[in-house]
């Protein structure tokens, strides 16, 4: 699978969601970073001017997305759900995996699941004893408009992915897997 910076192919280790969650991470933590560098301009200044420009390349990806997804009534979390179960060669997932996948909470993930389901997009079943673990797949609309949106998703991520060369973008996603993997060993500052 081919390395990407955004949107919906997973990268190898990190993935929009966890960029999503590494950038909601920082910012909410802005003031504790600063705290903890205070002695060090050079490296709060870096910190604070790069944890924005996240946000807000994040923010804006998000919008152009929900608004090339209007059409669909649907929502960028919502069509992210839809193409991964779509381009994916299981035949369904498990609520446990989906929001591990996209390192949310089993509450978020439930809302989007419900939002799915009432548009007739994805069912739901509970798997056999012993483990009874509620999953999911998509409906026949639900692979319909998989088909339809997974295109138009490819072309979003090509048209970022053009702004950088191929040696910039292996080195954009080595870097974020740096600072997510850093977030993954639970310093005690944050």
């Amino acid at each position: 699978m081919e390395k990407s910076v955004v949107l919906f192919v997973c990268l190898p280790q990190i993935n929009n969601s966890m960029l999503l969650t590494l950038i909601r991470y920082y910012v909410i933590n802005v003031e504790k970073v600063k705290r903890y560098y205070k002695k060090d301009t050079k490296m709060t200044e870096q910190i604070t001017g790069l944890i924005p420009l996240l946000k807000i390349i994040s923010e804006k990806l998000e919008t152009r997305a929900n608004k090339l997804f209007k059409e669909y009534e649907i929502t960028f979390s919502q069509i992210r759900v839809i193409i991964l179960m779509y381009h994916s060669e299981k035949e369904y997932y498990s609520m446990k995996e989906l929001e591990k996948e996209f390192c949310v909470s089993q509450q978020t993930m439930y809302g989007i699941i419900k939002r799915l389901k009432k548009k007739g997009l994805i069912t739901d079943f509970i798997s056999e004893p012993p483990s009874k673990t509620k999953n999911v797949c998509l409906t026949k609309e639900g692979e319909r408009l998989g088909a339809k949106t997974y295109t138009m998703a490819q072309e979003i991520e090509g048209w970022v992915n053009d702004a950088l060369t191929s040696e910039e973008l292996d080195m954009a996603v080595e870097l974020l897997n740096k600072i997510y993997n850093r977030l993954d060993q639970n310093d005690t500052f944050l």
